[in-house]
């Protein structure tokens, strides 16, 4: 019995050993500009963060990590960094006055050019001459794989989606005319990452909606709920570039400059095309939170006050690949 009892304890002993070596490893989540950060760390923890390009002497301090107990971690992000550069991160955690966890880690920022591979043709996925399934089509991140779009698709409502990507990563797709999805244009799924969707236009999908009830919920023909149609659905798909859209809605052209993604919705920085148009996105694109802003937004100082941005925070409030920013 003893025996056992001793073993117990090593094993517990050596559990808990290899559970803090593990504890606080952070984990980095980086764009082209931007890098979000997640450190794990009980309660009763301070930490510490500071980064700087490989290759610098000196470190800059971060804004202070946020402590979410419920997932036990602290959480932030670094902005303003340059595309394509590899940067250190120096992470440090503190019981009391004692450091108990000092780490340096890397990441690398995104490119916005990378390296293309080679070219697939876009109606090599047409299907029924109509909707695009793009299927296990995967580049590398030193090897991009770029869609020519050398067919316009026209899906109508013979698929749910006019576009999809299913099992593909590192693709890039540029001037597409996408048309058409019953639900969404185009759909992400889960098992694609690393998608860019550069200056595509992107028209008549979705259901359209014919009644209210009670409760105020939008319905179809058929008397169901219309929700989440979308003209790019990600869902749980990662690492996705949607730049410089086109969106006909109601026969209004919209034009989207950049996004930056929230925990429960997307701001947009937009515009419409038509010139003397009032500006009404409605229908799918509804499920945007879209801001408009003032002239170009190359003087942030003129930012108007009623499109609810803070000022003293603007600089955070959209992404930063947006070229109206440069």
């Amino acid at each position: 019995m003893k025996k056992i009892t001793s073993v117990s304890a090593i094993i517990f002993v050596l559990s808990i050993f290899f559970a803090s070596l593990s504890y606080a490893q952070p984990r980095f989540e980086n764009t082209f500009n931007s890098c979000s950060i997640y450190l794990p760390s009980g309660s009763g923890t301070s930490s510490d963060v500071s980064y700087r390009k490989v290759g610098e002497s000196a470190w800059k301090a971060t804004f202070p990590l946020y402590h979410d107990m419920e997932r036990k971690e602290f959480r932030g992000s670094i902005v303003l960094l340059n595309e394509d550069t590899e940067y250190e991160v120096r992470t440090i955690i503190k019981t009391g006055d004692e450091v108990t966890e000092d780490k340096i880690s890397r990441f690398k920022t995104w490119t916005a050019t990378p390296t293309i591979g080679r070219e697939v043709l876009l109606s090599s996925f047409l299907k029924s001459g109509k909707y695009v399934d793009v299927q296990n089509l995967k580049g590398s991140p030193t090897s991009w794989i770029r869609l020519i779009p050398d067919i316009a698709i026209n899906a109508g409502t013979s698929s749910d989606y006019a576009l999809r990507f299913v099992n593909s990563s590192y693709v890039i797709l540029e001037g597409a005319n996408i048309k058409g999805g019953r639900l969404n244009a185009v759909d992400l799924l889960s098992t694609a990452s690393d998608i860019r969707l550069i200056n595509c236009n992107i028209s008549k999908w979705g259901r359209p909606a014919v009644s209210q009830n009670a409760t105020g919920h939008f319905l179809d023909k058929d008397g169901v709920a219309v929700n989440y149609d979308s003209g790019v659905k990600i869902g749980k798909a990662k690492n996705i570039v949607v730049e410089s859209l086109q969106f006909l809605v109601e026969n209004k052209l919209v034009k989207v400059y950049g996004f930056v993604i929230m925990p429960n919705h997307i701001h947009l920085i937009w515009r419409n095309i038509q010139m003397n148009k009032k500006e009404h996105p409605d229908e799918s694109f509804l499920k945007f939170t879209a801001h408009q802003f003032k002239k170009e937004l190359k003087n942030t100082d003129q930012l108007d006050d009623k499109y609810l941005v803070d000022k003293a925070d603007r600089k955070y409030q959209f992404w930063q690949r947006c070229p109206l920013l440069q």
